[in-house]
């Protein structure tokens, strides 16, 4: 919500060039050091142990928690997913076609939302506000549908929070001027909202089909997927905007990959996987 506006002041006040010198040094002098003396690298270090386990007294083994679910699973106890495994299945092609959906929408609605918020005559500091508020949308609606989708299901909660996202964009298409503001604080709220459902129903959803010490080499590979789509988008809607001297066909075609998303994640159907694991000859 901050960084865009003040980096917005800081081009109009020192350039470009002298704002992307000062953002690289927060990163350096900010980011890097709190990674380095916050970030865990095992739950252990923090207390945390698998669902249904706890230590024992002497803290070397781990046993089940008196109550805990018959189907409770502890480290090894059963075939753990790898990357060759999981490349078999048709969930790991529609999940990375997900990833691809959510590469193309984020970063073309970053590099063009802006843009479009000007064109429509309002300010350039204005459009940087757009974009901050829509990054602080983006973790109220994290929060909100990660909790809807560990009750209702992560296909149901994804398609609502889709949903939100296609409303938003449909309303940022009718955006031609300033005489509608509301328009514009609309898209803000429902494209906010419904962008923020994607990060945490995707993780759970891969940890949720392919769970094991290969998942994060298995998320690693879904990022391709996120970069090609992040890669083509911002380029493929300038194109048409170039040849169209409007967004209207840019986000229809946004509008469109959100969609095939949707349908995508139906298809991996996790809530059908939650508890499939691969075979021994895996």
């Amino acid at each position: 919500m901050v960084i865009a506006p003040v980096i917005q002041v800081m081009i109009g006040t020192v350039g470009w060039r002298s704002a992307l010198l000062i953002l690289a040094s927060i990163v350096l002098v900010v980011v890097a050091p709190m990674t380095a003396l916050f970030q865990r690298r095992s739950p252990r270090e923090v207390g945390q142990f698998p669902d249904g386990v706890v230590p024992d007294s002497r803290g070397t083994h781990v046993s089940r928690q008196k109550g805990s679910r018959k189907d409770t699973r502890t480290p090894g106890s059963f075939r753990q997913w790898t990357l060759r495994a999981a490349i078999r299945t048709s969930a790991f092609w529609w999940i990375g076609l997900i990833n691809f959906c959510v590469g193309f929408t984020v970063i073309t609605l970053v590099v063009h939302q802006a843009a479009h918020v000007v064109d429509a005559g309002y300010s350039a500091t204005l459009a940087a506000l757009v974009v901050g508020l829509v990054g602080l949308l983006r973790s109220g609606g994290g929060v909100f549908f990660g909790f809807l989708s560990d009750r209702i299901g992560k296909e149901v909660a994804y398609t609502l929070g889709g949903s939100f996202t296609l409303a938003g964009i449909s309303l940022f298409i009718l955006l031609q001027d300033t005489a509608s503001p509301a328009i514009l604080y609309a898209f803000v709220i429902l494209y906010g909202l419904g962008h923020g459902s994607t990060g945490p129903i995707n993780a759970a959803t891969m940890a949720d089909l392919f769970p094991g010490n290969s998942l994060g080499r298995i998320i690693g590979t879904f990022e391709i997927g996120y970069g090609v789509g992040g890669a083509l988008g911002p380029y493929l809607t300038g194109y048409c905007y170039d040849r169209t001297g409007s967004y209207t066909l840019p986000f229809l075609l946004v509008m469109a990959t959100i969609s095939l998303g949707i349908l995508a994640i139906w298809m991996a159907a996790p809530r059908h996987r939650r508890t499939s694991y691969p075979s021994k000859a895996d």
